[in-house]
């Protein structure tokens, strides 16, 4: 019932691109006229839509060409030189009736996710329809319940008590129909998912300071997102147990220790154990622990900081303020002041040899308020009274405000002490060492003094509670009592009147009610300390240059050999090494002189044993000339450094000796010695090209040597540097003393500078400045006696 036309215009010719003569028209009940197509137009010209009802189907609908209702015109299939026409109108096209098959929903994918094993899960899930007929049911597989359950709209509940504990990735499968037909289902989706299951969570007791015979409850933190927990010590601990939420602990005197130990508790959910560890110092003492540090190996004439520290509180009584009394000898040590403003100081805990930690201040960490301290003669203790004396009082809180000390330092209803970080600097005390050789290798002792009832005492955090001495351990300084026990053995006590190192005396300090209602408690144990001043000998060993303790062993040759290659490098990078220490080592011969290689020979002779290490200090003399390059001494020398201007490389003439060398900056260093028993080298030694800088030598026994150059021969040397800007140096070799002069001159002749002098026999040098002058070529000139040499040199600017 239509056609396809395309209009020609009269006469024959084509279409216009863009003209109304382009045109094109399908009649389909009506015409329908397309006009104006673009140049080079190669689309659908126009579509064709039917609909047909299902009655119909296996029957055709065809297209044919017909010339019915064609409007007026000169109308037809253009094909002027365009190749075929298309269609090519020879028959129908005719198409077979299909209906259009229903196809089922698919669900929507879901990208994978993640589900806590202790939350309950919902998801809704979606569908697509090609046709939108209605969704009207979603299944899932596993349909038993294991894996939650499906509702007809698809919404998926998953309930966390049917999850596996342990973590997994796991699937479900869900599908979807339509209202087509009960067995129209989509196909299935699978909807992957990982089960998580987070570890559990312990948070340890700080480290603990206990007393044998005392009882305690340290509480600890557990927590998972659902499962249920138990805890455990593991290995378990005589006498500690866990009840409810607190590590319980009633310790004895067995398991008092300087060293302490690690208690470890262990976490399960019923999957994943998780530990954690503190560690646990029992003392047979007293729950309060003050300490006068021992300072080792203390150099005279120098300053010291003693610290005064804290090593355990009464939990239910705290700490709100203390006042200690110390006595030391003003004549070893010079007090300077007492210190509070500082965070950390070095501490040994349990070694009285080094350092090995730090603690950090009471003041710092938990903001104490108050502190001051007087030092000085007292003068209620008459004769009694140690040469120095000094009071320090400090208090956790004062009258000032809305200000107050560091919440963190509450340990419950008590404060002020930062539990975890126990022990703790509570104060300083600065000394001047005194340089009196007589102290040399002493021990001055530092102690805690008791004047009155009140000395030495720490207040409770509420003010209700004063406790005082218990036990005083003093340091004996002996391989029978080393520092590592402190606060071990029975302690000094006994009953003695004021003044006394001895403690806090009752009977001179009664408590009789009702004047006295609260009695001061003994539960403090003090231990004294004090300052070892080093031994002079122990200090920088000569021989030991490597600073390990083992002097005059082969490591130190070597590298006492390569300092003089390196420079004092070799010794360490930096002077935070042991540079310095290395230096006073060196003075093996012990001359007083460090880094001569006449304690090179010496340290080699020790080495090889050939010699041991005694004092040699008398120098000898000798002489030596560098002429031509070569070398000479007239002595038998065990050993050589030399050092040249410039970079220069020397050649070693004789067989028996090692030489090593290097060139650092603008030097070139060079070692002449030997590791073997009995070998010297006399005359001629080393050849090198160069100017000499400087010159040591040292005889086999280890004797430094009073070396001179005296030349053989007179003669000029070249100037170095040359060319140069603006000085150079040159020198002239005299073999014996007289009067000499050097003239320099330009390239024309003329005089630019005159020098004259009066040398012994030797080399001389000179050093010419050539600033204020223009660049050119000079001649210097030397006359020394009936001997006269002139040579070149070059300033460039």
């Amino acid at each position: 019932n239509g056609t396809s036309f395309v209009f020609s215009n009269p006469g024959g010719a084509g279409p216009t691109a863009g003209g109304a003569a382009d045109s094109a028209g399908v009649l389909y009940g009506t015409v329908a006229m397309f006009s104006g197509l673009p140049g080079g137009y190669a689309g659908d010209l126009t579509t064709l839509e039917f609909q047909s009802f299902k009655a119909d189907e296996g029957k055709f609908i065809c297209l044919a060409k017909s010339d019915v209702g064609v409007p007026g015109g000169s109308w037809g299939w253009w094909n002027a030189g365009c190749g075929a026409i298309i269609p090519d109108w020879t028959d129908d096209f005719c198409y077979e009736i299909k209906q259009i098959p229903n196809l089922p929903p698919e669900v929507t994918p879901v990208a994978a996710f993640a589900i806590s094993h202790c939350d309950d899960y919902s998801l809704q899930f979606a569908a697509t329809d090609t046709e939108t007929d209605p969704i009207v049911e979603f299944e899932m597989n596993p349909d038993d319940g294991s894996m939650g359950t499906i509702t007809a709209a698809g919404f998926w509940e998953y309930d966390h008590t049917l999850m596996p504990q342990s973590a997994a990735v796991i699937s479900i499968d869900v599908r979807a129909r339509d209202d087509v037909g009960s067995a129209h289902w989509g196909p299935w989706e699978t909807i992957e998912f990982e089960i998580t299951n987070d570890a559990p969570t312990i948070v340890c007791p700080a480290d603990q300071f206990a007393t044998a015979g005392s009882v305690y409850d340290w509480p600890f933190t557990i927590g998972d997102d659902c499962d249920g927990m138990s805890v455990a010590i593991n290995p378990s601990v005589d006498d500690m147990s866990i009840v409810g939420g607190n590590v319980h602990y009633e310790p004895t005197a067995a398991a008092a220790g300087p060293l302490g130990f690690d208690v470890t508790l262990e976490v399960f959910d019923g999957e994943k154990t998780v530990p954690c560890t503190f560690h646990v110092t029992v003392s047979e003492g007293s729950p309060y622990g003050v300490e006068i540090m021992k300072i080792p190996n203390q150099y005279q004439n120098q300053f010291t900081e003693v610290g005064v520290v804290l090593h355990g509180v009464l939990p239910d009584a705290g700490i709100g303020g203390f006042d200690f009394l110390v006595a030391y000898d003003a004549s070893a040590l010079a007090f300077q002041q007492a210190i509070v403003d500082f965070e950390t100081m070095p501490y040994c805990p349990f070694d009285g040899l080094e350092y090995t930690g730090e603690i950090g201040s009471l003041y710092d960490l938990c903001g104490w308020e108050y502190f001051t301290y007087r030092f000085g003669p007292y003068g209620n203790c008459g004769n009694g009274c140690p040469s120095g004396l000094l009071r320090v009082i400090g208090m956790a809180e004062t009258n000032n405000g809305p200000n107050h000390p560091l919440e963190a330092c509450m340990n419950g209803d008590y404060g002020y002490w930062p539990d975890a970080d126990m022990p703790v600097a509570m104060f300083k005390m600065k000394f001047l060492v005194s340089n009196d050789r007589n102290l040399n290798c002493q021990f001055v002792p530092i102690r805690f003094f008791w004047i009155e009832c009140g000395d030495n005492a720490i207040s409770s955090y509420e003010g209700d509670r004063l406790f005082v001495e218990n036990k005083v351990f003093d340091f004996m300084n002996s391989p029978e009592t080393q520092y590592c026990d402190k606060f071990a053995g029975a302690g000094i006590q006994g009953d003695a009147d004021f003044p006394t190192y001895i403690g806090w005396q009752p009977a001179e300090c009664p408590c009789i009610p009702p004047t006295c209602k609260v009695e001061p408690e003994e539960m403090i144990d003090f231990q004294n300390g004090g300052v070892d001043i080093v031994c002079s000998d122990s200090i920088d060993a000569p021989g030991d240059i490597n600073m390990n303790a083992i002097p005059y062993e082969i490591a130190d040759a070597v590298m006492f050999t390569n300092y003089f290659i390196v420079g004092l490098t070799a010794f360490g990078p930096t002077p935070e090494n042991h540079q310095e220490g290395s230096i006073a080592a060196s003075d093996c011969n012990k001359d007083g002189i460090p880094l001569t290689v006449a304690d090179l020979v010496y340290l080699i002779r020790v080495v090889v044993g050939d010699a041991l290490p005694y004092a040699k200090t008398s120098p000898i003399a000798a002489t030596f000339h560098h002429e031509n390059g070569v070398m000479n001494i007239n002595s038998e020398m065990g050993a050589a450094y030399i050092v040249f201007e410039g970079s220069v490389t020397p050649e070693l003439l004789v067989d028996n000796m090692t030489m090593q060398y290097s060139v650092r900056g603008n030097q070139t260093h060079v070692l002449v010695f030997s590791t073997e028993a009995n070998q010297t080298f006399e005359g001629n030694f080393l050849r090198a090209d160069g100017q000499l800088a400087s010159v040591e030598f040292a005889t086999y026994e280890g004797q430094p040597v009073a070396a001179k150059n005296v030349p053989t021969s007179f003669s000029v040397e070249q100037n170095y540097p040359n060319p140069f800007n603006p000085t150079t140096t040159f020198a002239w070799n005299m073999p014996q003393a007289g009067d000499w002069t050097v003239s320099i001159y330009n390239i024309t002749g003329q005089l630019v500078e005159t020098s004259n002098g009066h040398s012994e026999a030797g080399q001389v040098s000179y050093e010419f400045n050539a600033s204020g002058i223009a660049s050119g070529i000079y001649f210097y000139k030397v006359v020394a006696g009936d001997n006269t040499e002139t040579k070149k040199m070059v300033f460039l600017k």
